[in-house]
């Protein structure tokens, strides 16, 4: 230090030269430095304007598509469902079930094929296939019994169960006995207790299904099929309906019914006239249907009490994370399908992205959209369908609404979790693929 200090006192006048120069390299290198951050800048927001642009030239993409082109807005055909999961099933993916006179449960694919003895061992009066894909059945002594599949045990149900001659399940999940005495009878879980349909004009019939269009079939003790709008409707004389002791519609609209010679017998409507369907179908005291591709039996539409389902904003079958979950029209394509979950998350079928509440918080406020996200089965993301029809956050113990409470909400309304359960606008249903 004291040589330079001396170095500068002998020579002020090429010292002070030396330090003009190193000032001027130090400024030029400044002026460089800024002149690259800039530059960064301008090319960093020149990209964002580029992608707004971008956006806004295309406003198709976050409009649901069941308007336009399928190849302008859906995924790519190497990532969709085979065109035959959105058609009316064959009778290759459903199967006739029928109780024969031994009264064992028996299957078969078309009405040429065989029947095919299931593997379920016991006596049954009658057997149905839930939404969940087990097998419900009615014991010799009016009680329940189900079975995990074909090749199952029949175990008894728990609880009162007793005594009912035939059952069903409507698509909301509601089950449906017709009592001893021909009446209708409810029950919102296989162990609760049966509550009679009021009022009072649900008699007499011996036989109960739903129909594709929510309607309610039965078969009346004059062997007549009768028709009601809802539960607590009154019944309606089917005209020319002709005479059978059981009846089911399979999603492709055909009816299927047992003769009075307990042989099955088919028509395109109600209205239609049956049409004998070959002596190999003989002999059954009942018939349902039961799909048998497993995988289907988990997955489901949501479909809101306007009718309206749930579908991804923009209509993608595999949407990005943060899409919204929106109302729309439209129900049963794959790319509308949920599951729920082990951990109870609602999984998206095509994309396995779950439900989730954007924020990702646990206690989510008011009015918080419902997104699609990676991630399932954290206890912040547990839903859950409540008897009366909402669909509960359970970690916050609120429900999913239309954004703005409407009840009947225009397509592309968003959820949001808000506090209040329990109304019809606020109810869900769960429309299970194989129905």
């Amino acid at each position: 230090m004291d040589k330079l200090l001396q170095k500068i006192t002998d020579n002020p006048i090429e010292s002070l030269f030396a330090f003009v120069v190193v000032c001027a390299a130090i400024a030029g290198s400044v002026a460089t430095i800024v002149y690259f951050i800039n530059k960064a800048k301008a090319d960093e927001k020149a990209a964002a304007d580029a992608a707004t642009d971008a956006a806004t030239m295309m406003p198709t993409l976050i409009m649901e598509p069941t308007t336009m082109a399928p190849t302008t807005t859906m995924a790519p055909t190497t990532t969709m469902a085979p065109p035959t999961t959105t058609m009316a099933p064959t009778t290759t993916r459903f199967k006739i079930l029928g109780v024969g006179y031994d009264e064992k449960i028996y299957t078969k694919g078309s009405l040429t094929d065989p029947w095919i003895k299931s593997g379920i061992p016991g006596s049954v009066k009658c057997a149905i296939q839930m939404n969940d894909g087990s097998i419900l059945c009615v014991g010799m002594d009016n009680q329940l019994y189900k079975a995990n599949d074909l090749n199952s045990n029949l175990v008894k149900v728990e609880g009162n169960t007793c005594c009912v001659t035939c059952v069903c399940q409507l698509r909301d999940g509601t089950i449906v006995g017709l009592g001893t005495d021909s009446k209708m009878y409810t029950k919102t879980y296989l162990t609760s207790p049966w509550i009679q349909v009021s009022p009072d004009n649900t008699c007499c019939k011996k036989w109960i299904t739903q129909m594709n269009d929510f309607t309610i079939l039965g078969v009346g003790l004059d062997n007549q099929l009768w028709t009601k709008q809802s539960l607590i409707a009154p019944w309606q004389l089917v005209p020319n309906s002709g005479l059978v002791k059981s009846v089911v519609q399979f999603p492709s609209g055909i009816i299927y019914a047992v003769g009075m010679d307990d042989k099955i017998y088919t028509k395109t409507s109600l209205t239609a006239p049956w049409q004998f369907g070959g002596d190999s179908t003989c002999c059954i005291t009942s018939i349902s249907k039961i799909r048998i591709t497993e995988a289907s039996l988990v997955f489901f539409s949501i479909r809101h009490n306007s009718g309206k389902c749930l579908h991804p904003q923009g209509g993608s079958a595999t949407p990005d994370d943060y899409t919204r979950v929106v109302i729309h029209d439209g129900c049963g394509e794959d790319r509308l399908q949920f599951k729920m979950t082990a951990g109870g998350s609602i999984q998206h079928k095509t994309s396995n992205k779950c439900f989730h509440p954007e924020g990702g918080s646990a206690n989510p406020a008011d009015n918080t959209d419902v997104i699609f996200h990676e991630g399932c089965d954290e206890e912040r993301l547990r839903f859950e369908f409540l008897p009366n029809g909402s669909l509960k956050h359970v970690s916050s113990g609120k429900c999913i609404h239309p954004l703005g409470g409407s009840g009947n909400p225009d397509n592309n309304t968003k959820l949001v979790i808000h506090s209040g359960c329990g109304e019809d606008r606020l109810k869900f249903t769960q429309l299970y693929e194989f129905l």
